[in-house]
């Protein structure tokens, strides 16, 4: 039940800290001298927010799942993710808002590395039960917090927390989340129902096919991260000029998308040789994904250059309908038809996001009301500076 807890885990996670980390990153992409204002807003906004729906995901994931996951698998996931990873994130944001990049790889990696050093002990002690790895796994992402916020604080220097930085930005704030949410549910939604509607063993399989499709888009989502300021400095007159630059990087990543689909396809029969027999069936499923990471590639890049342009709230509500779509399309189709349909209802959302994604830019560009809000924002930092 790791596998169920985490996902589900990941649909509300984006709503830890209302989505500041983002707006960290739109005001520093234009003002770097307001990082340190909202690194304070978005951490206090993580730690508040990720206690509150640890205490709710607490109480509520045991009458979901069942009684076969565990209090204390579940407290772990929640405050290793909710708060720890949250602040981690928040710092590596700031981070990406000044185009220092390096910095924010370091700390993202920190995780993994403590990890890493988690299951090298697990191994070591021999202890097999998913509580030890649940302890484990809070402990490091606790060190890597700290870490995070020490390095942040040490680079932008401490700024007092102002509640005015929320309160003006929480709209903005609140598009992000909603935006990441809906993307959680239309990637990953999928591995729940599979597992509730397919059951364990297939749920296994078709997880196992797609950890490749999600090895092969790591390119495409570390460039999509490095690239985050760039659409918000260039979209700072609204979409026409984040979609100058939106061009460039689709075409990047529209050929290596194209590329390792082809590659997925023709190597998929191998992957039995990393899997191992018991997920043979995992090779028809990976030829059945080969064509998502150029629709994920495509998709990336047209939802940035819209928040780059400043119109956050039709990106997240395309992303809502998109994820609506999936889920829908999951629940109707994985019983009768296994992974498979959790595969169309894959291809069907993601083709709908690249059409309304496309759309959207070609009606909003030219607009200037991605500076709508710029005005809030400067005489928000104005009072903050004077206070």
């Amino acid at each position: 039940m790791y596998a169920s807890t985490a996902a589900l885990i990941m649909v509300v996670m984006p709503f830890a800290g209302f989505g500041m980390a983002n707006v960290t990153v739109m005001r520093g992409a234009r003002d770097a001298s307001v990082i340190p204002i909202y690194l304070a807003a978005s951490l206090v906004a993580t730690m508040f927010s990720g206690v509150l729906l640890s205490v709710a995901l607490y109480g509520g994931l045991p009458i979901i799942l069942g009684t076969s996951t565990t209090l204390t698998l579940i407290g772990a996931l929640c405050i290793a993710e909710l708060v720890f990873s949250k602040c981690i994130d928040a710092c590596g944001h700031a981070f990406i808002a000044a185009e220092e990049l390096r910095w924010t790889s370091a700390l993202m990696l920190a995780p993994a590395l403590l990890r890493l050093g988690g299951l090298a002990l697990l191994a070591y002690m021999g202890w097999t039960e998913v509580d030890s790895w649940a302890v484990l796994f809070l402990a490091a992402h606790f060190l890597a917090c700290a870490l995070a916020v020490f390095v942040a604080l040490r680079r932008f220097g401490f700024e007092p927390f102002h509640f005015e930085v929320i309160a003006k930005e929480w709209k903005d704030g609140v598009y992000f989340a909603l935006g990441l949410s809906s993307k959680s549910v239309y990637t990953d939604g999928d591995k729940a129902v599979v597992g509730s509607l397919a059951g364990a063993e297939a749920a296994g399989v078709y997880t196992a096919g797609y950890r490749f499709i999600q090895m092969a888009l790591v390119p495409v989502r570390a460039l999509a991260l490095a690239s985050q300021a760039r659409y918000f400095a260039t979209g700072a007159h609204g979409v026409g000029g984040a979609w100058i630059f939106g061009v460039r990087m689709l075409k990047l990543t529209g050929v290596y998308g194209f590329a390792i689909g082809v590659l997925l396809w023709l190597g998929a029969p191998f992957a039995i040789w990393i899997l191992g027999p018991q997920y043979a069936d995992a090779a028809q499923w990976i030829q059945w994904m080969a064509g998502l990471p150029a629709l994920f590639a495509a998709q990336t890049v047209l939802a940035d250059v819209l928040s780059g342009g400043g119109q956050q709230r039709l990106r997240s509500l395309i992303q809502l309908t998109a994820a609506v779509i999936a889920a829908c399309l999951s629940i109707v189709l994985v019983g009768p038809y296994g992974p498979a349909g959790a595969i169309t209802a894959s291809y069907t959302a993601q083709l709908f996001l690249v059409g309304a994604l496309a759309y959207a830019i070609r009606v909003s560009t030219g607009s200037d009301s991605g500076c709508s809000r710029e005005g809030v924002a400067d005489t928000t930092v104005k009072r903050v500076r004077r206070s």
